[in-house]
């Protein structure tokens, strides 16, 4: 990943063309989710995720 914050016990991490929500204890996917370009920027706030990538797009996310 380019980027990775922890958020209320899961990882968010920022790839190319996406991010992926990770349990912090076992690993495993919670979900994923498209993003135009690298995601590099992440920031968690009030139940979502914000995310800016190398094209200048800033996508929100609500989590599930």
């Amino acid at each position: 990943p380019h980027a990775m914050i922890l958020a209320g016990g899961h990882l968010v991490c920022g790839g190319d063309g996406e991010i992926v929500v990770r349990d912090a204890e076992d690993g495993s996917v919670r979900w994923r989710a498209p993003v135009d370009g690298r995601a590099e920027g992440l920031a968690a706030a009030r139940g979502r995720v914000y995310v800016s990538t190398d094209r200048g797009a800033i996508h929100c996310f609500v989590s599930p």
